[in-house]
Formats: C-alpha cells, sequence, structure tokens
C-alpha cells in the first residue's frame, strides 16, 4: 500500500503545468474552496543503472539511478544490500512492467480531481464529536460516485453503471482515451555477502485506483506514548483519520534469482479490493503519530472511550457490557427501556458499532502458480484500540 501523500510528492515532482494570470474578474469568482489537481498522460519509470535486471528484460539505453535501503543485517551479522532497481507507475495493459511503451495514464478528471482543501469539522461531524470546532485539512483521491454512473472498482471488462468508481480502464466509453486506472510495480534485489543467496522480490498491481481514499490532518490532545493502564497524560499533536482505498483487477507477487532468469511460483490475488479504515474522529479515535526520547516511532488509534468519559453522553454500564479496553460491546448489554437515565450512554456505543469506520478486505481468487484457493474476505472490522511501536532488533 501507498501513502496519498507521498504519491501527491512522486507526482508533483514529476510533473510540469504552465501556469497563467488570473484577471481581477477571475479572481473575484474564486471562493477558496481547496485545489483540485488532475494528471493526463502521465507515466513514470525509476531504473538502477544496473539495467540487467530491469523486468521489460533491458537494457535499450537509459540511465537510471539505485535507490538503496541499508542498515539490514542477516542473522550471522553480514549487511545485505537491498535496492529498488525499479519502479514504474503507468498505464494499464503493461503486461507486469515488461511493456510501458504508450502506456499513459490520467490521474482524476476535472469533475473529479484529487483534491487539497481545509475543512471545518462541525460541517464533517454533528457539531458534538470529535471534529467539534477543529479546522482540518484534507488530501483526497477522486471520489466514489453513484453507481448508475460508476464503474466496477475491480473488473475493468465491465461498463459504467456496474460500481462506485469514477476511475475508468483505458477507452471504457469507447473513444480510446487514456483511463484513470493504473498498473504499478517495483523490483527489490537484495544482495548478500554469499552472492548464491541474491534474490529479487517482485510486486505488481494490474488495472489500480484508489478511489475515495483521504487523510485528514488537524491539531489536538491524546495520550501518545501508549500507556493505557492509568497514564492518562496528554499532550499536543498532530492527529489524522485515514481512508486508504486500493483495487485492483490482479495483484502479483514473485521472488527470482538476481538477473530474473529464474522465478518461483507467482502469487496471485483476483479482483482485489481494501478499504482500510484508520481512525474513526468522529467517536474519538484519532490516529497519533510519535517519535519517542529514543526515536522509535509509536503509532496509536486512540481507545474507544469508556463509560463516564467527559464527552460522552451521562450513564451507568454494569460491568458485563464493558469490554477489556474499556469500551462497551451493546451486545453484552439488555438495552435500556424508554426513559432509562443510561440510554444515552447505550445509544452512543450502539450508534459506534452500527456507523463507526468499518475496514473491508476481499478477493476473488486467490492463486499460487495453477494451484487456485477460492475466494477471501475480511468485512466490518473496527478498530477499538491500536498501538504500534518501533524497536531496535
Amino acid at each position: 500500500m501507498y501513502g496519498i501523500i507521498p504519491f501527491m510528492l512522486l507526482l508533483s515532482a514529476l510533473s510540469h503545468a504552465e501556469l497563467k494570470d488570473l484577471t481581477e474578474s477571475e479572481l473575484s469568482d474564486m471562493t477558496a474552496e481547496g485545489v483540485g489537481l488532475v494528471f493526463e498522460n502521465y507515466q513514470i519509470e525509476m531504473l538502477s543503472d544496473d539495467l540487467t535486471n530491469r523486468m521489460d528484460g533491458g537494457p535499450n539505453g537509459e540511465t537510471g539511478n539505485e535507490f538503496k535501503i541499508t542498515g539490514i543485517e542477516d542473522t550471522s551479522g553480514s549487511a545485505v544490500n537491498a535496492s529498488i532497481s525499479q519502479f514504474y507507475f503507468a498505464g494499464t495493459g503493461t503486461n507486469l512492467g515488461s511493456d510501458l511503451t504508450g502506456k499513459l495514464v490520467n490521474i482524476g478528471r476535472l469533475n473529479n480531481p484529487i483534491t487539497i482543501d481545509l475543512l471545518d469539522g462541525n460541517d464533517i461531524g454533528d457539531g458534538a464529536d470529535g471534529w467539534m470546532d477543529k479546522s482540518v485539512l484534507e488530501i483526497a483521491m477522486p471520489t466514489h460516485v453513484d453507481s448508475s454512473l460508476g464503474y466496477d472498482c475491480t473488473d475493468p471488462t465491465l461498463g459504467v453503471g456496474t460500481g462506485t468508481c469514477s476511475s475508468r480502464a483505458d477507452d471504457a466509453d469507447g473513444n480510446g482515451f487514456h483511463g484513470e486506472r493504473f498498473d504499478m510495480g517495483y523490483r527489490i534485489n537484495r544482495q548478500f555477502t554469499d552472492s548464491a543467496k541474491d534474490v529479487n522480490l517482485n510486486f505488481h498491481a494490474v488495472s489500480a485506483n484508489m478511489d475515495g481514499s483521504y487523510i485528514r490532518f488537524w491539531g489536538g490532545d491524546a495520550n501518545v506514548d501508549g500507556n493505557i493502564d492509568g497514564n492518562t497524560t496528554s499532550e499536543a499533536t498532530l492527529m489524522l483519520e485515514a481512508q486508504m482505498n486500493f483495487y485492483a483487477s490482479e495483484l502479483v507477487f514473485d521472488s527470482c534469482n538476481l538477473d530474473g532468469s529464474l522465478c518461483g511460483e507467482k502469487v496471485g490475488f483476483k479482483n482485489f479490493s481494501m478499504e482500510l479504515a484508520l481512525g474513526d474522529a468522529a467517536y474519538y479515535q484519532p490516529m497519533t503519530i510519535d517519535v519517542d526520547s529514543n526515536g522509535f516511532l509509536n503509532i496509536i488509534i486512540q481507545a474507544l472511550p469508556a463509560p463516564g468519559d467527559s464527552r460522552l453522553p451521562a450513564g451507568t454500564i454494569t460491568s458485563d457490557g464493558l469490554t477489556a479496553l474499556g469500551g462497551f460491546d451493546p451486545s453484552l448489554y439488555e438495552k435500556p427501556q424508554a426513559g432509562d437515565p443510561d440510554g444515552d450512554l447505550w445509544n452512543w456505543y450502539d450508534d459506534y458499532y452500527t456507523n463507526g469506520r468499518k475496514t473491508n478486505i476481499s478477493v476473488s481468487d486467490l492463486t499460487v502458480g495453477s494451484q487456485s484457493f477460492g475466494a477471501s474476505s475480511l468485512q466490518n472490522l473496527q478498530i477499538q484500540y491500536l498501538e504500534v511501536k518501533s524497536h531496535e532488533l
């Protein structure tokens, strides 16, 4: 998966556009509703200087630079040289990156562009939730649309009216345009002291899009050290909520020897769909990212507030309904009757489990070589608390 911000920076750094002055009358029509970005006829390929193991079998006279990853050691303590020898981002039909010629892509379109906007938290929420009185910076990919106007998110052969994704496959309406779906892949070389162990790892996404993805940022106070066992000290921090969607007609992984002449079996995921919800500000569950005094990264999706939290409706929940982290599962507790003073609190938790943000991941067929393992899915996953810490090995 790729974050939207690095993705945006990558596109911006390698794009060219002509800027024109606006007249006073044109400036008077500006409403400060944010910035929309569209990239047309776009392709990028990054290559290492060693072109003998390109995905397309090169070299073709191109030159490039190697992107190295340092600080990796094997079990004996010897250095492992890891480098990205190729990365490509192009239109569809590249045959796993082996044919990039003429394969261009559009990212966004004028009526549904990439957007950068400053939002009013009271407009995002209901004015009495985790967004209340917050100024929120949003970076968003093209949105989903009504299913009567959209396309199936993973199958590029289906026409308009088959799904909610606005991004189109090439020539979706027969006019020969460059669609908004892309092929993407990279090759990572790993070289050991014992060259017999040298290997490369390859990843490819076919006819992919990120419709509906966004990242929202705002400032607030939270416990960023992960200590939820009594240490409730909060500090000013950057908060975020992210919706990371990634759809592809196929994901392919394989591993080869360093020159690519001998490869293992490919692992494939057909009709891959991931809708990953990180943080839920409406229910006081932002994600926070912090670096501690030792330089280690600490990423937390804040715990669901417990009964008695001043931000929640008043009420009492018996111990039978409490979860280990202080949240509440209404399925374990009898719903209060009309007029019960605990009803508002019960309803708040019930609303979270019913309408809170959920993660869905599905694949129509998992294959290893020629062997099929069928469909698999993960639906309606909610994160009540998540902490990820980096450590020195």
